[in-house]
């Protein structure tokens, strides 16, 4: 919000299903005009038939078919001990197909690879290890629970400490 971006969705016009409107390709491709960068925020709820929706609609949008992202600089930031995707894998985690000698992948299974593949052509990778929310002394125990909570190593002490901060409502209706 602060930088006025938009979904992916409707930065690419991707639809998932049938009732939206699909975006004109020449629209797209003067939205795009001209834009050398696509930043993605939340990259962990992205999964590998979504990066591979991401990068095909941008090689339209750019007419450079031949182009992993039709040759735009995507820029990715998220946390993956945050949430997954949703019915899609994982970029990270590895991708089954199952073939026998006479069958063809789906072009569910395609996407799924060329998803995974897509993900594998990042190659830099920036690690930011200082805690910007809750600072400051008194704020450090919490902010300890929390980097061993994103791990899974808690505590029973942890556990006491967040459990002492929750408020239980109850209210009767009249």
């Amino acid at each position: 919000h602060n930088i006025g971006g938009v979904t992916v969705h409707s930065a690419l016009g991707i639809i998932e299903n049938d009732y939206e409107k699909r975006i004109d390709i020449e629209k797209l491709k003067a939205t795009w005009e001209g834009v050398d960068y696509f930043f993605i925020d939340e990259i962990s709820m992205v999964g590998c038939t979504m990066l591979s929706k991401i990068s095909q609609r941008l090689s339209k949008a750019k007419s450079k078919p031949d182009l992993p992202f039709g040759g735009v600089n995507v820029i990715c930031c998220g946390d993956f001990y945050q949430l997954q995707p949703v019915k899609d894998p994982p970029l990270y985690r590895r991708v089954e197909c199952s073939v026998t000698a006479h069958s063809v992948l789906s072009s569910y299974a395609q996407s799924k690879l060329q998803g995974r593949m897509l993900w594998l052509l990042f190659k830099t990778v920036i690690f930011l290890t200082e805690q910007m929310r809750q600072q400051g002394d008194d704020n450090q125990l919490f902010r300890h629970v929390l980097s061993r909570l994103r791990v899974g190593k808690c505590t029973d002490a942890d556990f006491v400490l967040l459990n002492s901060r929750l408020l239980i409502y109850s209210y009767s209706i009249v």
